[in-house]
């Protein structure tokens, strides 16, 4: 079984990875607030996650989440308003 990052280079690399890499919560896969909130009480984790953003409909990031998935990705911000974990 790959790592997070094994399989992604492996995919950017054209070859075969051992399952297709996930994305969630970056540019284009952010969850819109409602969403974000009512799969948070899906998944029974307390909110406590500040917005990272302001002025706009995807204002949250979550590594319980992206852990909870197991996805491959992680959002990283020139500003450093987000760490990478991998």
């Amino acid at each position: 079984m790959m790592n997070h990052k094994e399989r992604v280079l492996t995919a950017i690399n054209h070859a075969e990875p051992d399952r297709v890499p996930l994305d969630l919560m970056s540019t284009g896969t952010g969850l819109t607030d409602p969403t974000y909130k009512n799969l948070l009480s899906y998944l029974g984790l307390p909110d406590c996650v500040k917005p990272y953003k302001r002025y706009s409909n995807v204002n949250y990031y979550n590594e319980r989440i992206l852990e909870y998935y197991n996805i491959d990705f992680r959002s990283v911000r020139i500003d450093g308003t987000k760490k990478v974990t991998r």
